[in-house]
């Protein structure tokens, strides 16, 4: 058996033709699955800069399918890959054929070739040379740009004879390492440069068996790509007929989540009081450094260091993890929220006293504590001694209201970061932290805002309030490196 593949401009085609003639066209590509070609089939060998060999193969009187052969050579067995570039399809006997291929693969065009007959062939046994098309996971030559290629297996063809409207997507051919990461257990970190899937996975996370019953979020940082995630899994989902078993998952930028949640508290944050980079470069002209700084690198390093770097101190959540280690009732969301406290407290000069605790009553430091923290809790023997070491931190946190109030790094804390965590202003942290002053001054004397300031109030509703309903069982987050430090602890606070 063979896996067909169909691009772009294929599908499009397919999904514009009546049902009819999909129906036809089905048919043929039954003998394209099975590696089987019954009857007489054309092979142009292209003599110019490529090399590829293009099947022509009959559909009817009027419509040919173009496709090439590849294989996977890894493996017990070799895998056979049909790539279906385009369809010559002609109305009227008396027109002329038109062509329907993609606009990037010019070798599809080209007229230098040599044409070979054969019949009645099994595609697995032909000889090397006839197998000339790239795998997806090898370089694509320079006889054409790369193609989004769709498997079409019985199941999607079943939804192809199905469809009649816009919303409507096939799944794509995965690569080998695509396809393990789809099927790994959660959490999941994927990395990889533009282009390599990232966002695709994604939603294809939500569309997993598996998960179907659960509750889910997608959120990025723009409103293109929650718009297009949002298309794309609604698309895949279409005439699939698990629509009404699926709890399906809402789609949101996380700024805009967070307006919405304040808002249903009571908490406004007018549009036309909020700073964004291009309303921090006009500020930023008044300046007497502006010219020393480029406004956006000190934007950010405001944004994802000095404000954005600083999880939320929050006292609740030791106000609840001690009743539950007393009655033994402690779950994994509450062990996760503790470590992130303990982890803050290890970073922050104000509770120093903290670490002089744990070392006290577990004689080891606060980051040891802070990475085996399931472990004490868990063991009998340490329990009592971790309860001891959360009652009094909780007393200082009382006492050191700063601490619970901190909105953003002091000096100190900002000079003491490493290259690797804030590598843009290693020289001049001074007078970034002058700039720094200078902006929170402004936002607090105009009750301006940021989005930092969003999302501290935000958390602190997390920590508060019953937020049951706006929490979820699976987060999938895109672009997961535009978001900060805390910005990443809310989204992991939702589910």
């Amino acid at each position: 058996m063979a896996t067909v593949l169909i691009n772009e401009t294929v599908k499009k085609y397919l999904l514009g033709l009546p049902k009819d003639i999909r129906k036809k066209l089905r048919e043929k590509f039954e003998f394209l699955e099975t590696g089987l070609w019954e009857g007489k089939l054309k092979v142009r060998k292209i003599k110019s800069v490529s090399s590829k060999c293009v099947f022509v193969a009959p559909v009817d009187k009027k419509n040919k399918v173009l496709f090439t052969l590849g294989a996977d050579k890894e493996g017990p067995e070799k895998a056979l890959f049909v790539y279906v570039w385009g369809i010559t399809a002609r109305e009227e006997p008396s027109k002329k054929s038109r062509l329907i291929i993609p606009d990037n693969v010019p070798f599809l065009r080209f007229q230098n070739y040599e044409e070979v007959l054969l019949e009645d062939i099994c595609m697995e046994e032909l000889s090397p040379p006839y197998f000339t098309q790239e795998l997806i996971t090898e370089k694509i030559k320079d006889e054409s740009e790369s193609q989004r290629w769709y498997p079409v297996d019985e199941p999607e063809w079943k939804r192809i004879q199905l469809y009649t409207k816009d919303d409507f997507e096939l799944y794509l051919h995965l690569s080998p390492e695509q396809k393990e990461i789809l099927r790994a257990p959660l959490p999941v970190l994927a990395a990889g440069t533009a282009g390599s899937g990232k966002t695709t996975l994604s939603v294809y996370f939500l569309l997993r068996s598996d998960l179907k019953r659960k509750t889910k979020i997608f959120l990025t940082y723009n409103k293109h790509l929650k718009n297009f995630a949002e298309s794309l899994y609604k698309g895949l989902m279409s005439e699939t007929g698990r629509e009404s078993e699926t709890l399906h998952p809402n789609f949101h930028v996380l700024k805009e989540l967070n307006l919405e949640i304040a808002g249903q508290f009571g908490k406004i944050f007018p549009p036309e009081k909020e700073v964004d980079l291009p309303r921090f470069s006009r500020m930023f002209a008044a300046y007497p450094l502006f010219h020393k700084f480029d406004p956006a690198l000190v934007w950010e390093e405001i944004r994802s260091i000095l404000k954005g770097a600083l999880p939320q101190v929050n006292s609740s959540i030791l106000e609840k993890a001690i009743p539950a280690l007393k009655n033994e009732q402690f779950n994994t969301s509450l062990i996760k929220q503790l470590q992130q406290q303990f982890i803050l407290f290890s970073k922050l000069e104000s509770l120093k006293t903290v670490d002089g605790f744990v070392s006290k009553y577990l004689n080891t430091d606060i980051s040891f504590f802070s990475s085996h923290i399931e472990r004490y809790i868990k063991e009998k023997a340490h329990r009592d001694r971790v309860l001891s070491i959360l009652d009094r931190t909780l007393n200082v946190l009382k006492k050191k209201r700063e601490a619970l109030e901190k909105k953003h790094l002091s000096f100190l804390e900002y000079e003491l970061l490493g290259r690797k965590k804030a590598p843009n202003f290693q020289f001049s942290r001074k007078d970034i932290y002058h700039i720094f002053e200078w902006y929170q001054d402004r936002l607090e004397n105009n009750r301006l805002w940021d989005e930092l300031d969003l999302t501290r109030e935000v958390l602190k509703i997390y920590s508060e309030k019953n937020v049951d309903n706006l929490t979820y069982d699976v987060l999938s987050c895109d672009e997961v490196q535009d978001f900060t430090d805390i910005q990443i602890g809310l989204m992991l606070g939702m589910v």
